[in-house]
């Protein structure tokens, strides 16, 4: 199995991150604002939880299949990748099946977020990338 890339890291990094803190914001807005209980929090935070493990899960699942797509020639590369992706996706859907089927467990809305995490992840680690290069391209001068 190959080494992950630098920046597969730092996605799920980022991932966990945006999950953690999810987490805690939501079930801080559940407790207080909405004056929910325990329990309902709990749910949020477990779908939330699923839904960002998922989001980790498919960054080294994408970062292989587009590795080894890659390497195939054109028109094979061609006919494996949608399979690829969906099955990547196929993913999404069973965490919000669960979540769906075992509200007892998992708050829907929690495992959506969770799902999004990823999206998140790219989008900032984008805009990280970004300022950083900026920075390093202009540094500040002692004159």
């Amino acid at each position: 199995m190959s080494k992950m890339s630098k920046t597969a890291r730092r996605l799920m990094l980022l991932c966990a991150v945006y999950t953690a803190v999810l987490m805690a914001a939501g079930a801080a807005v559940i407790l207080t604002a909405l004056n929910r209980d325990m329990a309902y929090a709990g749910r949020y935070m477990l779908g939330v939880l699923l839904g960002g493990a998922v989001s980790a899960v498919k960054v080294p699942l994408m970062e292989a299949n587009i590795n080894k797509t890659l390497d195939m020639p054109p028109g094979q590369a061609r006919a494996v990748a949608p399979v690829q992706f969906f099955a990547r996706n196929f993913l999404v859907l069973a965490a919000l099946v669960i979540s769906a089927v075992l509200p007892r467990y998992f708050n829907l809305f929690g495992a959506v977020l969770g799902v999004l995490v990823l999206s998140f992840a790219a989008y900032s680690l984008r805009l990280f990338e970004n300022v950083s290069n900026r920075q390093g391209a202009n540094p500040k001068s002692g004159s």
